[in-house]
């Protein structure tokens, strides 16, 4: 729960509480939440991660959630794989148990899933790599791949409201 805030100093308090608590060494699970990603059953997808990562006894180890839209709608359910940076598309549920059993356990990519170069022909594993995000510079959406719309520690942590206390507090 997040703590009331009543000056800068509370919020830089909670901030620095919500950065302490994230573990970047952590496993983060990312399921695409976006329009296109939920026809093609994310939500789904996001409930078999949750039962797989249960069933292997690693709550502990890995976080799960879900984010906005990733901008490659045609290759949904678009899964990314954190802190390495894999890149799993058009993830169906039969992909969950191997996903989690080859790649969060095992720390194996699989092949099958990843975005294949239409001009080289070869496979790419991070989704910064990938051609259709490679020349992009985000802005607006710079973080909406990683930050779960549901969770506000994720905002704050990246440094979200800080204009808010600015002006609420700090400005006449």
């Amino acid at each position: 729960m997040v703590m009331p805030v009543k000056s800068p100093d509370d919020f830089m308090v909670l901030e620095k509480r919500i950065l302490e608590k994230k573990n970047h060494q952590r496993i983060r699970v990312v399921v695409c939440g976006g329009t296109g990603c939920l026809a093609y059953g994310s939500r789904k997808i996001f409930e078999l991660f949750q039962q797989e990562i249960q069933r292997h006894n690693i709550v502990a180890e890995v976080e799960l959630s879900s984010s906005g839209c990733h901008g490659f709608c045609e290759n949904g359910v678009i899964v990314l794989i954190l802190p390495e940076e894999i890149c799993y598309l058009k993830v169906r549920e039969k992909d969950v148990g191997e996903i989690v059993a080859d790649t969060i356990i095992k720390k194996k990519v699989i092949p099958r899933l990843l975005y294949v170069d239409a001009e080289t022909g070869e496979k790419v594993i991070k989704e910064s790599r990938i051609p259709f995000y490679k020349n992009q510079t985000q802005l607006i959406f710079k973080e909406n791949r990683i930050l779960d719309p549901k969770q506000i520690e994720d905002y704050i942590a990246i440094g979200g409201y800080g204009a808010l206390v600015k002006v609420l507090y700090k400005m006449n």
